[in-house]
């Protein structure tokens, strides 16, 4: 009984998008996947950068990650109302 309580509250990072309750794509799934996406690419900017040498400047290094971050956080966001859309628009194709 635990366990599926657990199961409930665990995030499940996927590339498609969830539709919630309403029948609308699930925009809290979406930001909390592409604010994780964006983290491990921030640390694995940083973490890359450091191992070839290049953190010389923090500010720069700082940014560079924050743009990649960035990147990051939006392509997921795009990825997943799109593969929503698309799996929504299928659904309706076949009525």
């Amino acid at each position: 009984m635990r366990e599926k309580k657990m199961a409930k509250r665990m995030i499940r990072m996927s590339r498609f998008g969830v539709t919630n309750a309403s029948g609308g794509f699930d925009w809290t799934d979406a930001f909390l996947d592409a604010f994780i996406a964006a983290g491990s690419t921030f640390f694995a900017t940083l973490g890359g950068l450091g191992i070839v040498g290049l953190l010389d400047d923090p500010n720069k290094a700082l940014l560079a990650a924050g743009i990649a971050a960035g990147g990051s956080f939006f392509a997921w966001l795009v990825a997943k109302r799109e593969t929503w859309r698309r799996s929504k628009d299928s659904d309706h194709s076949h009525e």
